[in-house]
């Protein structure tokens, strides 16, 4: 081609780009439109449904692996293989009588994801959710990574067409669709290796009697990957087989004692440390098996505490490309029970149950002493909140007639260092501080009645403040260390100071995600501090100096 051609094609490019802009007043808008009409909703996308004009009425919704969404006010709506337009006209229909006149519906996909059902030799085999335009390496690591002596080569991916099952390999990059197993053959060269969590059957020689059984030990891997075996020692077996743990066993054990017979170590059962936090009855760190899922632990753990937004459990983990949260809709799965809602937990991972706004954030429960000043979610709206100095904080179903002094007692009373003669009642945000011990005994100056207390009520009870407290600085140090509480603001104090005052980081601490919380202009400002760095002078040490009030919690 030569000059004069190339100069000609670059010309009838521009008319046609001039012909497409001026077209349309608004040519991306066109684009996007064309997007929405191409694009059919799946199993595993996530939807954000708006009501213009109502900022309460934005909301995500997971689509289910039946392709399922969910919502309180209507139920159940089977959106697999619509458009947008299409959506959008069905949610205006079945959401007339919550609209008003000049309202309208946008509905926006948020995130492409697909249910795949990962099996075979893997860490983690289960049902995940993953980009629908993927790769096989970000399959295998979402699974925890390949069993050792595993063949990477002998992988396929079956797809459903019809009645029958398709098998594709694998190699590169993947297009999933909803439904998809990708199956990784485990040949018998795969083993499992020792993990922390794993509980261990130990067959001991006995050569103190040689006519009795042989000793037996059973134990769990410890959360750091320690053993103690009764008469040996305390020694690291994670990562190794069960041979090499036998080997390691007898390497400490008196010569004499493996004549007779020989160490056996095998493998009882895989288990995991997971931890739970947030609004649940016994947060902590629990062994667990492998295959328990979010609802069993939550059920370990004591359940959720009544309020709790069950539709935005998390799972915080992490991986080789950083820390990862994936939503868990236990909400949805409380209603169809499809356990491919249910992600495949790993070692180590954190589920986290949300609290409503009402009652502030985690940080907040840790600290009642701070009163939240969010407007209360929905779902507390027909209920009434009590937190603060009280021995059972939470959301409780009004009954009739009931008045500051009943819910008080509903919530079992106050906690020793409650201020009673200053309890703040919340209404339609509005503030009333209520002397609850003038209007008990009596008193002149309070010659009202006891309030009563209804539906969406909030209801704080304050502790006493200590005098000291009024007089000096503080800082609050929560969370995983030795001693968590309330310590003396000194000047240009740091937070490895305030940490070494309460006692240093415990055995179950994750130094790399410190975070400083810090109350500005009434907003909340998160500051991340590493304490491996801070330690090693890696970090700049006048980015972390404290200030009045300033909250450090450590995960």
């Amino acid at each position: 081609m030569n000059i004069y051609s190339r100069s000609f094609s670059k010309l009838l490019l521009f008319v046609f780009l001039v012909t497409v802009v001026f077209s349309t007043a608004h040519p991306l808008q066109a684009v996007a439109e064309q997007w929405d009409k191409q694009v059919l909703v799946s199993a595993g996308d996530t939807l954000e449904i708006a009501i213009t004009g109502q900022a309460e009425m934005i909301e995500k919704f997971e689509v289910g692996p039946e392709g399922d969404i969910y919502m309180v006010m209507i139920g159940k709506i089977h959106v697999e293989g619509m458009d947008i337009p299409r959506l959008t006209e069905e949610m205006k229909k079945r959401l007339k009588k919550y609209l008003e006149k000049e309202s309208e519906i946008t509905v926006h996909i948020l995130a492409r994801n697909r249910f795949v059902n990962i099996q075979g030799g893997v860490r983690y085999p289960g049902w995940y959710r993953a980009p629908h335009a993927t790769n096989l390496d970000y399959l295998i690591e979402t699974a925890g990574g390949l069993l050792p002596g595993v063949d990477r080569s002998m992988i396929i991916l079956k797809r459903k067409k019809g009645d029958v099952f398709q098998e594709v390999e694998v190699r590169g990059q993947v297009q999933l669709m909803s439904g998809d197993t990708l199956s990784i053959h485990k040949t018998k060269a795969s083993i499992n290796k020792i993990d922390s969590g794993d509980a261990l059957f130990i067959r001991l020689p006995n050569n103190q009697d040689p006519t009795k059984e042989p000793l037996r030990n059973d134990t769990v891997v410890d959360k750091s990957g320690f053993i103690t075996v009764p008469g040996v020692v305390h020694f690291y077996v994670q990562g190794l087989t069960t041979a090499d743990a036998s080997r390691e066993i007898e390497k400490r054990l008196p010569p004499y004692q493996t004549r007779s017979s020989r160490v056996e170590v095998s493998i009882l059962e895989k288990r995991h440390y997971v931890r739970v936090m947030g609004h649940i009855e016994r947060p902590g760190w629990y062994n667990v098996p492998r295959t328990a899922t979010v609802q069993e632990i939550l059920s370990l753990a004591g359940g959720v505490i009544d309020g709790a937004v069950m539709s935005d459990v998390t799972i915080e983990r992490r991986s080789h490309a950083g820390r990862l949260q994936i939503k868990v809709d236990l909400y949805q799965y409380g209603i169809n029970g499809d356990t491919r809602i249910l992600v495949p937990l790993h070692a180590n991972d954190t589920i986290f149950v949300p609290i409503p706004p009402s009652l502030g954030n985690i940080r907040r429960k840790l600290h009642p002493w701070m009163p939240p000043d969010e407007k209360l979610e929905k779902d507390t709206k027909k209920k009434i909140t009590i937190f603060g100095a009280v021995k059972n904080p939470g959301v409780y179903e009004p009954s009739e007639d009931m008045n500051l002094l009943d819910i008080l007692v509903r919530a079992g009373g106050e906690k020793e260092g409650a201020e009673l003669t200053n309890v703040t009642l919340t209404r339609n945000n509005r503030q009333e501080k209520v002397n609850l011990i003038g209007l008990l005994n009596g008193s002149k100056e309070s010659s009202i009645t006891i309030p009563k207390v209804y539906s969406g009520d909030t209801v704080y009870v304050a502790f006493v403040e200590k005098a000291w407290e009024k007089r000096k600085d503080v800082v609050y140090v929560i969370g995983q260390v030795k001693k968590p509480g309330v310590y003396e603001l000194a000047e240009n104090m740091g937070v490895l100071q305030a940490i070494a005052l309460a006692g240093g980081l415990d055995e179950w601490a994750d130094g790399n995600d410190i975070r400083i919380i810090r109350k500005t202009k009434g907003n909340e400002e998160h500051i991340l501090f590493n304490y491996k760095k801070a330690v090693s002078k890696k970090a700049d040490p006048l980015a972390s100096i404290l200030k009045s009030d300033d909250t450090i919690f450590v995960p």
